[in-house]
């Protein structure tokens, strides 16, 4: 296979398929990483397609951009929408790179969502995915080896979530700012002016993904063993199952409230303005690589509150690097924890800056690049 450039430019033509970018979700940080690593280099012509749906696809216009394009890197999508692509590509001998964030049958057979005729469409998808895939990038070691293990005998290139730089630049400008202004700025966007004087914990448990919703009931569970001066502000879009509903959600509901979805300075702000974060996720709520949300708040040193499961893939070791849920129910009204654990968080950021970063991201992509270009114009279906 011979690698064609763009007529006009003199490019080679990647087009990298990913979420609606309506929503900064948590499934678009990826291919936007993708995206922003690529986009400045003089040899590509690099464009971010947006596909939420699989008609989407069937645009003629899309498809034949899909299908001329030299290169297609897949990254957050639905797995059938995966499938389609790779499938597509494929029959008219162009090459597809899949961005794996996850194994979602795997995920949903932890998590019991959803029946057995969604896990069976997941798992065919999947494996159509993966066998007809001309390379494949993993978010961590563990999903390589699931992929290996369930569906294909070939081995994922891992490159691990880091943190975009929309997410870095953000951070930058709000940290001019005091904390005591952003706290009263995002009070009054979110109408939480009488609540100044509480201790603000942030939980990011946007409601479109099974694990979230798992740690929702078990926040509902626990946060009525909390002391009155502290409020949990959980963000993302809302969570509304009756059916998961906690036993102490009664008891728990006066101390958490649910907020929505956020634009990303919003939210970025209201990380910067709180005590710490927490995410309690139980053991079945596993991940396909370290949680998006965790680096962010390592990001800008303040402590989480978590489990194992949370810290999934991230070599943080408990109250060095994060506080235990455990320790965090048995803190008292007066208790001083917050700002004893601010070091915690100051250590974890110390990693974070280390090993998660959009520029460590961008170099271990283009390490890749070069195998991919070079595998693939050697390519023969």
């Amino acid at each position: 296979m011979v690698l064609r450039t763009h007529r006009n430019s003199g490019k080679l033509r990647i087009i990298i398929v990913g979420p609606s970018a309506k929503d900064m979700s948590g499934s678009l940080l990826r291919p936007m990483n993708f995206y922003y690593s690529l986009k400045d280099l003089k040899t590509l012509s690099v464009r971010y397609l947006p596909i939420s749906r699989l008609a989407q696809l069937f645009m003629p216009k899309t498809l034949s951009s899909l299908l001329k394009s030299d290169i297609v890197i897949v990254s957050g999508t639905n797995p059938w929408i995966s499938a389609f692509m790779v499938l597509a590509r494929k029959i008219f001998r162009r090459t597809t790179v899949v961005d794996v964030h996850g194994v979602a049958w795997l995920e949903s057979i932890s998590t019991g969502q959803p029946g057995i005729i969604g896990r069976f469409i997941l798992f065919l998808s999947e494996y159509l995915t993966y066998k007809h895939a001309h390379y494949i990038i993993a978010a961590s070691t563990y999903t390589s080896e699931a992929i290996y293990r369930y569906f294909t005998p070939r081995k994922a290139r891992v490159i691990e979530n880091a943190l975009t730089p929309i997410f870095e630049d953000i951070v930058a400008k709000l940290k001019e700012k005091t904390v005591l202004g952003l706290r009263e700025k995002i009070s009054i966007l979110l109408g939480l002016q009488n609540h100044l004087d509480k201790t603000i914990v942030v939980a990011p448990l946007p409601g479109v993904f099974s694990s979230n919703i798992l740690a929702y009931s078990e926040l509902m569970n626990i946060a009525w063993l909390l002391p009155s001066n502290v409020l949990i502000i959980v963000t993302g879009h809302r969570i509304k199952r009756p059916s998961l509903r906690a036993k102490n959600e009664e008891n728990s509901r006066y101390k958490v409230i649910q907020v929505g979805f956020l634009t990303y300075p919003a939210y970025a702000a209201l990380l910067l303005s709180s005590e710490a974060i927490i995410l309690p996720y139980p053991k079945n709520a596993i991940c396909g690589g370290a949680r998006n949300k965790v680096l962010e708040a390592g990001y800008i040193g303040k402590p989480i509150v978590s489990t194992p499961a949370g810290m999934l893939f991230i070599p943080a070791i408990p109250r060095k690097h994060y506080i235990p849920l455990e320790e965090f129910l048995h803190i008292s009204k007066n208790s001083s924890a917050f700002r004893e654990w601010n070091s915690i968080g100051l250590e974890f950021q110390k990693l974070i800056l280390s090993r998660y970063t959009f520029k460590v991201f961008k170099r271990s992509l283009l390490k890749e690049l070069r195998g991919i270009l070079t595998s693939a114009s050697e390519y023969f279906w």
